[in-house]
C-alpha cells in the first residue's frame, strides 16, 4: 500500500474550492451591498454565469513542512499549481508552528485581504470554527484537507484512507528493520484529525500491546 499522496490531492482540492467559490461569488453579486458578497465584488463574470479572478489562500498547518510544501507546492504540481491551471490566483500562507494560535492569523489575513476561498489543513477541529465560520458567514468558501474542522467548512476532501496510511506505515517500518524486532508508533498530537484514526488503524494492525498514546507497539 502507498503512502499519502500529496500532490495527487491538488486538483480536486482545488476544483472543490474554486467551484464552491464561483457559484457562492455568482449567487451573491445580486446583492452587492451585503457582506456575504464582499469579498466577491472585484470578481469578473465567466461563462455560465461563474466567477472567475478568485482569491484562493492555501493554508496548510505550518510553513516549511516538507508533506505541505509537496501538496501545495506550483514546483510539485500542488494546489497551488493546479490553481495557476484553471487561470486563478492561489496564496500559501500559514503559521510557523502546527498550532491554532500560529495558524488562525493567518486565516484572518487571508479574509482581511479579501479571500474568496480558503483551502485550510485544520490545526483543530474546533478551535478554528469561530474564525472559519465568520469566513462563510462573508460568503468565503471554506475547505479542509489532510485534517478536518467538521463544524466549519463547506466540504472536506481526503486525499486517503486512514486505515490504510496507518498499516503502510507499519509496512514500511518493518521491511526497514527487516521483519525483525520491535516498533512502537505514537500518538504526537492529539488534537489532529488526521492523527487519532491513524493511530487507531494502527492498533488493530497486529498490535501486541497499546496505552496512553502509544497507538501500538509491533512485533516481527
Amino acid at each position: 500500500m502507498q503512502l499519502r499522496q500529496t500532490a495527487g490531492l491538488a486538483v480536486p482540492l482545488v476544483m472543490a474550492s474554486v467551484l464552491l467559490a464561483a457559484c457562492s461569488s455568482s449567487g451573491s453579486s445580486s446583492s452587492s451591498g451585503s457582506t456575504a458578497s464582499s469579498s466577491a465584488t472585484s470578481s469578473s463574470s465567466a461563462a455560465g454565469g461563474l466567477k472567475t479572478g478568485l482569491k484562493v489562500f492555501v493554508i496548510p498547518k505550518n510553513l516549511g513542512n516538507n508533506y505541505f510544501t509537496t501538496a501545495d507546492s506550483a514546483k510539485t504540481g500542488g494546489a497551488i499549481a493546479a490553481l495557476s491551471a484553471l487561470g486563478e490566483t492561489g496564496t500559501e500562507t500559514s503559521g510557523t508552528a502546527a498550532t491554532p494560535a500560529s495558524q488562525i492569523p493567518a486565516i484572518q489575513a487571508a479574509i482581511s485581504k479579501g479571500a474568496n476561498a480558503l483551502i485550510v489543513s485544520a490545526t483543530d477541529p474546533t478551535a478554528l470554527c469561530p474564525t472559519l465560520n465568520a469566513a462563510m458567514k462573508r460568503g468565503i468558501t471554506v475547505v479542509t484537507y489532510d485534517s478536518d474542522a467538521p463544524g466549519c467548512r463547506d466540504v472536506f476532501i481526503n486525499q486517503a484512507s486512514t486505515a490504510q496510511i496507518g498499516t503502510s506505515e507499519v509496512d514500511v517500518l518493518a521491511k526497514q528493520i527487516n521483519q525483525t524486532g520491535d516498533i512502537d508508533a505514537w500518538l504526537m498530537i492529539s488534537t489532529w484529525t488526521s492523527e487519532y484514526p491513524i493511530c487507531w488503524s494502527i492498533r488493530w494492525y497486529g498490535s501486541i500491546g497499546f496505552w496512553g498514546d502509544l497507538c501500538g507497539r509491533m512485533r516481527f
